[in-house]
């Protein structure tokens, strides 16, 4: 009966080197791997800002899973973020801080010049509105209208 968990055996031998024992020859000279990252793109901040102010989380992992990017790029952006002035600096693994706000009736976001009602007894969440509301007022999508 043969065995099944062993090559077969034969006499002669399956390669050259592996008879002498000997190792293939690397080649003489060591291939330097660099890693080059391009910058973060202008759009790819601005989606970035736009989801850490809506979210109201500057994490570099919720990030990464918002946008399907990498960690490293998630941080790459977070990075740039702090560097503009809209999030804090890093702290480990924690979330960073947040200096910035979004406008929930017109979409603007700032630092300064908004407005939070806190959450209702019925459970709702705080919203977080211009504090001036003629200017948020313009900025608000007009209804289309129906002339015709």
């Amino acid at each position: 009966m043969p065995r099944l968990h062993r090559p077969p055996v034969t006499d002669k031998p399956a390669a050259p080197e592996a008879s002498r024992g000997g190792r293939t020859p690397r080649s003489s000279h060591r291939q330097e791997h660099t890693v080059t990252t391009a910058p973060p793109s202008v759009p790819e901040v601005d989606q970035a800002l736009r989801l850490v102010a809506t979210e109201r989380l500057a994490a570099a992992s919720a990030l990464q899973r918002w946008m399907g990017i990498s960690f490293r790029r998630a941080t790459e952006l977070l990075d740039e973020l702090h560097q503009q002035g809209w999030v804090g600096p890093a702290h480990g693994s924690a979330a960073r801080a947040l200096h910035a706000q979004c406008c929930q009736q017109c979409g603007r976001i700032g630092r300064r010049g908004f407005r939070v009602y806190p959450s209702s007894d019925f459970g709702a969440p705080p919203i977080t509105v211009c504090a001036n509301k003629n200017a948020c007022r313009k900025r608000w999508p007009k209804p289309l209208r129906d002339d015709a």
